[in-house]
């Protein structure tokens, strides 16, 4: 996997996600209020009050990096 700087818009590649995020950033959505993304983990906040959590894999220091670049994350993105 090789690190792309000018990566396809999300319109083009899977026009019903990007009509999700639309709505959860105008707040329109009809069942997530809001969203939090932390560096571990995404919260969705539901219109009926509750919260949930999905757990994202933080990578360690010495795993490869996952932009694609071959290095390590803690010599490349992880600084």
């Amino acid at each position: 996997m090789n690190y792309d700087p000018n990566p396809p818009r999300v319109e083009d590649t899977d026009p019903q996600l990007a009509e999700q995020i639309q709505l959860i950033a105008e707040g329109r959505h009809p069942e997530i209020a809001r969203l939090e993304v932390l560096r571990d983990s995404i919260r969705y906040y539901l219109r009926d009050g509750t919260v949930k959590i999905k757990r994202v894999p933080v990578p360690g220091r010495n795993d490869p990096c996952q932009c694609g670049s071959g290095k390590k994350y803690k010599k490349c993105c992880g600084r």
